[in-house]
């Protein structure tokens, strides 16, 4: 199981976003090697209101909250006040702003790595969690990644 940050999943779903190509290729690999995501409920309403207001589309935001509500394998936790307490303790502890320090009490609570795009993020989470920036997997087709699209 991986939690995967909202910088991943805007990377996924925008066009003009510079982080498309990877994002969505390291996607791609995922599903096809039956990977489980998780996140915090919370990556609904920040993915899909950056994706309103980077595009203006309020169509394509409706449709990339349906893509990830149809996410195989995605399990959301919801923010209670117990998992707001733990990442309120690890935003103290580690630096970190409120929402991202939500993404990394879900992988502390669920004992597994979180994937961002915010190199920060994953600085500061060092010897807390594991936390990696995606890549594309070692294959020359990387850059064309099929059906895990957002486009579908």
């Amino acid at each position: 199981m991986i939690v995967v940050d909202a910088s991943v999943w805007v990377g996924i779903a925008i066009i003009p976003d510079s982080f498309r190509v990877v994002s969505r290729a390291w996607f791609a690999a995922a599903l096809r090697d039956d990977e489980s995501f998780a996140g915090p409920s919370l990556v609904l309403a920040e993915v899909v209101s950056a994706v309103a207001r980077k595009t203006g589309d309020v169509a394509k935001a409706d449709a990339v909250l349906r893509r990830i509500d149809n996410t195989p394998n995605l399990t959301l936790l919801p923010v209670d006040v117990s998992l707001a307490r733990e990442a309120a303790r690890l935003a103290a502890e580690l630096g970190l702003r409120g929402a991202d320090a939500t993404y990394v009490a879900v992988a502390h609570r669920l004992g597994c790595p979180l994937v961002t795009w915010d190199a920060e993020m994953v600085r500061k989470t060092r010897g807390t969690i594991a936390a990696f920036q995606p890549s594309p997997p070692p294959s020359p087709a990387w850059s064309a990644p099929g059906p895990a699209s957002f486009d579908r």
